[in-house]
């Protein structure tokens, strides 16, 4: 493949996010929303330090970011210190940011070599959000029919999914959505 050809396509994946070949990319990278009722099921899954976390979590906040992203996406690691950002600097206002791996399970169970790895991107890019791991049954029921990430579901203090935004953002858009949905409470 030319080298022209390779730089377009790579400019593509970059500023678009990382889909499957389930549904094409919203064009341009934009954001496409999705509101819903839905609540998280209820879970007991350990984040990548080992420490025990359950869905009891949403209740300390009135906006949880539960945002899914894979090592092997760039728009998510890229996002990454937004979202550490928006964790340090809302957590007195009921925000707080909670990080799913979605490489973090395979065909075999846990995915060793990508909980590693997020490990290592975590620190680079300096967040300081929780980054969960799941497990086959919450991958089943929250995680497979994601078609691209990252993808990020707005919780309330309930549970309930309020929104699901696909696609990444920077800090000021952060500030923007949480602000929407802070205000429609």
């Amino acid at each position: 493949m030319p080298v022209a050809a390779m730089c377009i396509l790579l400019a593509v994946f970059i500023f678009t996010g990382c889909a499957s070949d389930k549904e094409p990319e919203p064009p341009g990278g934009e954001i496409t929303t999705t509101n819903t009722s839905a609540t998280i099921a209820p879970f007991e899954l350990e984040d990548l330090e080992g420490n025990f976390v359950d869905n009891n979590m949403f209740t300390e906040n009135d906006i949880t970011l539960l945002n899914v992203w894979a090592t092997w996406c760039p728009p998510c690691i890229e996002e990454l210190p937004a979202l550490s950002a928006i964790n340090s600097s809302m957590e007195n206002d009921g925000v707080r940011v909670i990080g799913i791996l979605l490489d973090a399970i395979g065909t075999s169970g846990k995915n060793e070599e990508a909980i590693s790895r997020a490990k290592d991107i975590i620190k680079k890019a300096g967040a300081d959000f929780t980054v969960i791991v799941p497990d086959e049954d919450f991958y089943d029921i929250h995680l497979s029919a994601i078609d691209a990430v990252p993808t990020t579901f707005i919780v309330d203090s309930d549970g309930r999914i309020i929104d699901t935004l696909v696609g990444s953002m920077n800090e000021d858009q952060w500030r923007i959505k949480i602000n929407e949905f802070k205000a429609e409470k």
